[in-house]
């Protein structure tokens, strides 16, 4: 990452949805998996469908979530992890960042994979 400052913990939160991504439990943020509907930000992450439910339907199996905190997963979502340093993200946002992703690797497997675990251990150093 030639020499740029990223947030550890946004650089940690960027692998864990690659992880997600490439093991089968791709995110989507950009249409609500509801109805199809092309959404530009919501309030509401469905952990059964694994991303964003509308305003204009049911929200059922999910958590809600601020309209920053939604942007924000996206934004690290869809970008490389070597343009990560840009982003300034406050403590509470990284608190409920990190509350949904864990959810949501708690919830699809069964045992945390090692390399998830490892970046607690670097976090605390």
């Amino acid at each position: 990452m030639k020499n740029k400052v990223v947030d550890i913990e946004i650089l940690a939160r960027a692998f864990e949805m690659k992880v997600l991504k490439y093991t089968g439990y791709a995110l989507n943020f950009n249409y609500c998996l509801e109805c199809g509907r092309k959404i530009e930000t919501t309030n509401y992450i469905s952990f059964q469908s694994l991303g964003g439910i509308c305003s204009y339907c049911n929200k059922v199996n999910g958590i809600g979530v601020t309209y920053a905190t939604y942007n924000i997963l996206k934004y690290i979502y869809e970008t490389p992890l070597e343009e990560l340093y840009k982003l300034s993200v406050d403590t509470e946002t990284k608190k409920d960042i990190y509350k949904i992703l864990n959810m949501i690797i708690n919830q699809n497997y069964l045992k945390k994979p090692k390399s998830l675990q490892i970046l607690n251990y670097i976090k605390e150093e």
